[in-house]
């Protein structure tokens, strides 16, 4: 029968974030957050990092500690995030809430934007739209290379980080970024992030430089950008 987890000790209610049923570990999470008691942290940061237990269990106890401690829970987040099995849960963990991606520091998350897991790339770039801070637009930009076009009737993984990117630059408002990479070899990718902010400034630093450039090809990209925008 399955235990009444109200009547569990504090050490056995946290070991069933090890279950291998999924069922379990949700109402297990449920039970944790529901007591409300920070003194079980330090237990499950012990099932976070422990590398025998499965990942789908430390995957659980990321979640269930930064809901429990919100922005005392990223030092530890952050720590654990060198652990490559669950560096991309412990980002979005650490991102989760957005009062609190407000306070975190761009740079561990645009260096996971270099790493060779799309999954911990796209978490990082999620993340950096959540946290909101401009700085971050050239990483962006640099993530956001668009995929080789494939068949419509095939998944494509590859359109996910560019994706994301061009939607994390539009979070941050980036159009100084975006506008300034224009004359880089990040152009269309800024473009494509341009077209997607719907304001006055867009509209006028597009045209500022359709005016400016005597790049045919680059004017035609940018009149196709302000008809969007339109």
């Amino acid at each position: 029968a399955f235990p009444d987890l109200s009547k569990l000790t504090a050490p056995n209610l946290v070991k069933g974030l090890k279950s291998d049923s999924s069922t379990a570990r949700l109402h297990v999470q449920q039970e944790i957050l529901k007591r409300a008691d920070a003194g079980l942290a330090s237990a499950i940061l012990e099932v976070i990092n422990d590398t025998s237990c499965q990942k789908e269990g430390r995957v659980a106890a990321i979640f269930t500690y930064g809901q429990l401690l919100g922005g005392e829970a990223v030092p530890a987040l952050m720590a654990s995030s060198k652990d490559q099995a669950i560096q991309e849960f412990c980002l979005r963990a650490a991102a989760d809430r957005k009062g609190v991606a407000k306070t975190l520091t761009t740079a561990p998350f645009v260096e996971a934007l270099k790493s060779d897991d799309k999954r911990v790339q796209v978490a990082a770039a999620v993340a950096l739209g959540r946290i909101g801070k401009p700085e971050a637009a050239d990483a962006l930009l640099k993530a956001a290379v668009s995929p080789t076009p494939g068949s419509h009737d095939k998944p494509n993984s590859g359109v996910v980080l560019p994706h994301v990117a061009v939607r994390s630059l539009v979070d941050l408002e980036a159009a100084d970024a975006c506008l300034k990479a224009l004359d880089s070899t990040t152009q269309d990718r800024a473009l494509w992030a341009l077209r997607k902010m719907h304001s006055a400034k867009v509209v006028d630093g597009l045209l500022a430089k359709l005016a400016s450039t005597s790049d045919e090809e680059l004017q035609l990209k940018i009149i196709t950008a302000l008809a969007r925008l339109y």
